[in-house]
Parts: structure tokens; C-alpha cells; sequence
């Protein structure tokens, strides 16, 4: 799960920020459960991967958000942690067949 927070953002940085973050493979669905996907807050992407556990593996995750990120601009702050497992506890987050 990775998060990035750019400061001072506008709609435009925001849409180039998702949109390179898509390209990168990062993901705002998620798989919750009962065939639902689920969409994460605005900021907060979901990175597949096979080498879980792996350091290296995190830290490349963090580079190619950093490298989205780049292209808006904007000042950014990024926060990566691997959800050991796959196991993430999921609340209140609406299925994608419910947004509009």
C-alpha cells in the first residue's frame, strides 16, 4: 500500500499524479471481500506484488511512486508498507459499482 500526499496540489496534479501512478501499475481498487472491489481513499494506491517480504522489492515499489509523482511539480510526501499477507483490514470503503 503506498500513499502519496502532494502539497499544495491542484485537480490537474492530481490527475497527472493518477494517471502515472496507473502507468506504474499501482492500482485504487482493491479486492474486499464477497467479489466486491472496493475503490481506497483519494491518495492511497495498491501495488501487487510477488516478493513480499523483500526489502528491496518495497523500496522499488516507493521508487516508481516517486517517479509519478515527479511529473506533477508539486512537493510530495510518500508513505509505502507491505501488507503482510495480503491481509489488509478493510472499513467503510464503498464498492467501485457504487460510485459514481
Amino acid at each position: 500500500m503506498t500513499i502519496v500526499q502532494l502539497h499544495d496540489a491542484n485537480p490537474t496534479a492530481d490527475r497527472k499524479l493518477q494517471s502515472g501512478m496507473e502507468a506504474a501499475g499501482f492500482s485504487r481498487h482493491l479486492n474486499c471481500g464477497d467479489a466486491d472491489t472496493c475503490i481506497l481513499p483519494d491518495s492511497a494506491y495498491w501495488y501487487s506484488s510477488s516478493r513480499a517480504g523483500d526489502d528491496i522489492e518495497t523500496a522499488r515499489i516507493n521508487e516508481l511512486a516517486r517517479r509519478a509523482a515527479g511529473p506533477t511539480g508539486k512537493r510530495f510526501s510518500i508513505l509505502t508498507v507491505e501488507v503482510a499477507r495480503g491481509i489488509a483490514m478493510i472499513w467503510d470503503l464503498d464498492p467501485v459499482s457504487q460510485q459514481k
